[in-house]
């Protein structure tokens, strides 16, 4: 990999890593629905995808008559494969920097607010009366909790007004930030750092790189 693509692959992987780090470095939770999660994720992956898939099989002819205006549709072809994904994704919630031990209480409170009629089965949680079944999900190893919906028939904004009180409720929540975060946050630093030594030390070949590109 010449160094101009390992610099577009790696800085969006780098600043997810941060962002992740310290997110779990906030100490207090923070709830993120699915959507924004899963776009966070493509924007991380989307320097690979760039240097990789779409790069492979990018038609010659298109970029002879194109040149470099020839990336804009394939931008747009990557961001809509994500909606496209986003679209047909379950609801989900993740609560960052929170263990089930912790969250489960807090979110027995919730839903009874919600929902009178809200009953639990293990570590499933049914609200009747708003539309929605959920599975809790617990993740130790990075201490966070995802919400995922079970079944294709939910209320998207009953889903809503769950995130939003949830947010509300977490917002004081006394919580010990996570250590294992920086390493998360280390790596993004270091993946950073990376990018810059070789911005510097190889900066002829990716100037040159990047001018065979504009020049196509």
């Amino acid at each position: 990999m010449d160094p101009l693509h390992f610099v577009v692959a790696t800085i969006p992987l780098a600043i997810y890593f941060a962002c992740i780090g310290l997110i779990n470095l906030i100490g207090r939770p923070l709830v993120v629905s699915g959507v924004g999660d899963a776009s966070l994720l493509a924007l991380a992956l989307s320097g690979w995808v760039l240097v990789g898939p779409m790069e492979l099989f990018l038609p010659d002819d298109a970029v002879a008559q194109y040149g470099v205006w020839v990336w804009l549709p394939i931008a747009c072809l990557y961001l809509l494969m994500v909606l496209l994904v986003i679209l047909l994704m379950r609801p989900r919630l993740i609560v960052y920097n929170v263990s089930s031990d912790q969250l489960r209480p807090l979110l027995a409170q919730t839903v009874v607010e919600m929902d009178d009629r809200a009953r639990w089965a293990g570590d499933c949680l049914n609200m009747p009366q708003q539309g929605v079944l959920l599975h809790l999900d617990a993740q130790p190893g990075i201490r966070q909790v995802q919400l995922t919906a079970v079944g294709g028939r939910q209320d998207m904004e009953a889903w809503r007004r769950l995130s939003r009180a949830l947010s509300f409720r977490t917002k004081e929540m006394p919580i010990k930030a996570n250590t294992r975060g920086a390493i998360f946050l280390l790596a993004g630093i270091m993946l950073l750092l990376t990018v810059g030594i070789i911005c510097v030390t190889r900066s002829t070949e990716v100037a040159a790189a990047w001018r065979e590109i504009l020049l196509r």
